[in-house]
């Protein structure tokens, strides 16, 4: 009979520190799980040309069967989740070149609200007339036992007495659905910030989206409606949201919002795991999926001539609930420079914004730029002393014009010049050290910080090679590779406008540009009816 010790020491009350360990470590630094990003170019239909809901249908369940091997490779590794991009069942419409709305309306189906309705397609055999592709989804879910986010777009049917309602009596959306591993439906998001989509309608209110899994809560977004601070600071400070799933069409603009770049600062700035998958499309320059941490990148695609499709899967850690708001962190203040600065346009977010230019001729120097009271200052070496190649330091503050949109940012960046300052950087050489760019006198809390490097032409983010505290960005080394740029991008949210000098084909659908006159034309006639009433009264 084997001998059993007891007292401290004994294999019941070892097993029970054990598990009482791995809670208490689980719940203070969060529950691991596996995520899987899908990149490709999908099939698309031809440009110009109705088609068929057959036709429709046909086309992407061609790019449905590419879903579900990459979904089937992602459950054979125990991934939880897995994301597909933005535009990845039936492409990129020609970003407003060609498309109108009827001709996306052929690949719309109708998705009920996941709040209302418990709906699993793939289980519900007594539902007739299930949309065919949430039946697909709902299906591959279930059979390979993985959370399934995919985009696509929905259909909602309106009444003429419903004033917002299109001339075509139905809103069409860019929508996100969530599928639980069983084949539930247990999410859905309407983008709100359009991009050149006027054959989509923005929802009136924005929404804010969390589902939840056995492995964590999550938020839902689209793209460019990152860029904004809801719903994304909503998910992030009220309801305490730390992992954020988001399909995307970007379009890379060069030096600064590569995909890569935004989305790995995006995922640091706010202390974040980032789940992105790209749409890859080389007119209009979308490419790059990643999944990002709150350190940085953890496993990244961003290969523009690569059209073969990519899938990522990385372990990530879910992170507990922690507000930086409440660090009241340290922003620099300090003097402004009189320095001589030269002005020249830099592309920044699809817009050309005039940045002020420092050039750096030294091999070691220390600046100090600003632009008003905002102020960016550069101290830095380059390796072993070498030659600097050509490279400036550049500050902005003031509005961006973007998706119909004044937005507020303010920015510093040092960027390789090729051979002018802000244009697109295709060569480095230069190994910089003892490297330290800080932002001085934000007016926000909300940077987003940003290193980017190359190894040939190959845009590489050297992850774990740099290190930044609040608007403060730090080489203790060289980088392995050459300096592409680095940059900290301010948002200072409260300030963004509403761009009413955008024309009506920069970004949303047409009728929306009636419900600002609809609202004009009612308050005129409250104002006319107040002033009727107050002759009458004084009368």
């Amino acid at each position: 009979m084997a001998f059993f010790p007891s007292g401290p020491f004994s294999p019941l009350v070892l097993v029970v520190t054990a598990i009482l360990v791995s809670y208490h470590i689980s719940s203070g630094y969060g529950t691991r799980y596996k995520a899987s990003v899908f990149e490709f170019k999908p099939l698309t239909p031809p440009q110009g040309r109705n088609l068929s809901r057959a036709q429709a249908l046909d086309l992407m369940k061609k790019n449905i069967e590419i879903y579900k091997m990459q979904a089937r490779i992602a459950g054979e590794k125990r991934n939880e989740i897995i994301v597909f991009p933005e535009y990845g069942l039936f492409g990129i419409f020609g970003y407003a070149k060609y498309a109108r709305r009827s001709d996306v309306y052929p690949f719309l189906e109708t998705i009920p609200d996941p709040r209302k309705i418990a709906w699993n397609p793939c289980k519900d055999k007594r539902q007739r007339n299930i949309p065919e592709i949430q039946l697909e989804l709902s299906c591959m879910a279930n059979h390979f036992d993985i959370y399934v986010v995919a985009n696509i777009g929905e259909k909602v049917m309106c009444k003429k007495s419903d004033r917002n309602c299109p001339k075509d009596g139905r809103y069409q959306y860019n929508t996100n659905v969530v599928y639980s591993s069983n084949g539930t439906l247990i999410a859905k998001y309407r983008k709100k910030h359009l991009f050149k989509e006027p054959y989509y309608d923005s929802p009136i209110k924005t929404e804010v989206v969390i589902f939840n899994t056995h492995f964590g809560k999550f938020g839902l977004l689209t793209s460019h409606d990152s860029l904004f601070k809801s719903p994304i600071l909503d998910l992030v400070y009220k309801h305490k949201v730390r992992d954020i799933v988001m399909p995307t069409a970007w379009m890379t603009t060069t030096p600064l919002f590569r995909a890569i770049q935004w989305h790995s600062s995006f995922a640091r700035g706010l202390e974040l795991n980032l789940i992105v998958a790209t749409v890859h499309d080389g007119y209009s320059r979308s490419y790059g999926s990643g999944i990002y941490g709150r350190d940085g990148a953890k496993g990244y695609f961003s290969e523009p001539d690569n059209y073969k499709g990519k899938l990522v899967s990385e372990d990530l850690r879910h992170i507990s609930f922690m507000d930086p708001r409440k660090q009241r962190p340290v922003i620099p203040r300090g003097g402004m420079s009189q320095t001589r600065l030269q002005t020249r346009p830099m592309d920044f977010l699809e817009k050309s914004v005039n940045f002020k230019f420092y050039e750096l001729t030294k091999s070691k120097d220390d600046i100090n730029i600003c632009d008003g009271r905002f102020c960016c200052r550069l101290s830095y070496s380059v390796e072993r002393g070498g030659r600097i190649e050509k490279y400036a330091l550049a500050v902005y503050k003031g509005p961006v014009r973007a998706l119909g949109y004044s937005l507020e940012v303010e920015a510093c960046a040092v960027v390789r010049c090729s051979p002018t300052c802000g244009k697109p950087i295709e060569r480095a050489n230069t190994y910089f050290e003892n490297f330290r760019l800080i932002g001085v006198n934000f007016s926000t809390p909300f940077i987003f910080p940003q290193v980017l490097t190359l190894s040939g032409s190959e845009a590489v983010l050297p992850t774990h090679q740099w290190d930044y505290e609040h608007g403060e960005i730090v080489f203790d080394k060289a980088p392995e590779n050459p300096l592409h740029s680095a940059s900290l991008i301010g948002r200072v949210y409260d300030k963004d406008r509403i761009d009413h000098r955008r024309p009506s084909s920069q970004g949303t659908s047409t009728h929306l540009h009636g419900n600002y006159a609809h609202a004009q034309y009612t308050s005129c006639l409250i104002l006319f009816v107040a002033f009727i009433a107050s002759i009458n009264i004084s009368s």
